[in-house]
């Protein structure tokens, strides 16, 4: 029997375990181990980063190489017990996290197209084919045409308010790529993530958005991973991993500088998902400017 102590727990994690009475294992990372219960998911996990989605141990192998996909996981009073491995991994002096809310709108639409461009850059200087970058480009994108359509297709669709063009290209985008997370998926929420997190910023509400997100975060549940749907959802209110929500604030306000080891923690974040986040959040800067 091994124990082992969650550290901190992401809200809707916390909020899952605590309305859940079980779950199961649906995959295995180099990171951790997602657990699904009915249509919620949370993510066990040494990794030192924060997320509404984790449970972070901090006294674990990293590799949790006891763990199975299918392997069930019981919700107990303080603790979560995985009875094929025999852990049993204690919740009960675990700090909850709860994404705080973005810094105020101070920099320009077109100031931060020019700063999300720059940080491009330096993501190609890195890992030039990783995920969607290629996107970011005229040339790169004839290396995907369908993909480059689809993306033109919500961002035009967004921009005249057109849903059912928003929803051709959406339609495309969702499930497409491998991994827990398809790139396609990635890229989609980004793109909504910065929109609620703007209309927080801003103070206001802009219902036909959170109409849209609703229906596309539905479709998602149908058409893709439940994990990607999971992040849609968290979208919804202007909640995600604070790598993104760190990015959207040294956007809106330029005075929010991201530290130097920023991008590499980028880059690396789950297979490309990392990158394809932030390409989501890029398109949805150019969504809110007339001339692009």
């Amino acid at each position: 029997m091994k124990e082992y102590s969650i550290s901190n727990i992401g809200a809707l994690a916390a909020e899952t375990i605590a309305s859940a009475d079980s779950g199961s294992i649906i995959g295995i990372t180099s990171k951790g181990a997602f657990i699904r219960t009915d249509d919620r998911i949370l993510f066990l996990t040494c990794a030192d980063y924060r997320s509404p989605f984790n449970l972070t141990i901090s006294d674990a192998d990293h590799r949790l190489a006891e763990l199975q996909p299918g392997d069930l996981v019981v919700f107990r009073t303080g603790e979560l017990y995985i009875p094929a491995a025999r852990i049993t991994i204690r919740t009960d002096a675990a700090e909850i996290w709860t994404p705080p809310p973005p810094s105020p709108l101070k920099t320009p639409f077109n100031d931060q197209l020019a700063l999300a461009e720059q940080w491009i850059k330096t993501l190609a200087r890195k890992d030039p084919d990783k995920g969607f970058l290629f996107l970011a480009s005229e040339s790169g994108a004839q290396i995907d045409v369908e993909t480059s359509h689809s993306v033109r297709s919500l961002l035009e669709g967004f921009k005249q308010g057109n849903f059912e063009k928003l929803m051709s290209g959406v339609r495309v985008l969702l499930g497409r790529g491998g991994g827990l997370t398809p790139s396609g998926d990635d890229l989609v929420t980004g793109f909504f993530l910065y929109h609620m997190r703007y209309d927080q910023a801003v103070d206001i509400v802009r219902p036909v958005i959170h109409d849209w997100l609703s229906q596309v975060t539905q479709l998602a549940f149908e058409r893709t991973t439940t994990i990607s749907a999971n992040r849609l959802a968290a979208a919804r209110r202007g909640w995600s991993e604070e790598l993104f929500l760190k990015i959207i604030d040294a956007l809106f306000d330029s005075t929010n500088q991201l530290d130097s080891g920023f991008f590499e923690r980028l880059i690396s974040f789950g297979h490309s998902s990392g990158v394809d986040t932030f390409m989501g959040i890029y398109f949805a800067i150019k969504s809110m400017l007339s001339n692009i």
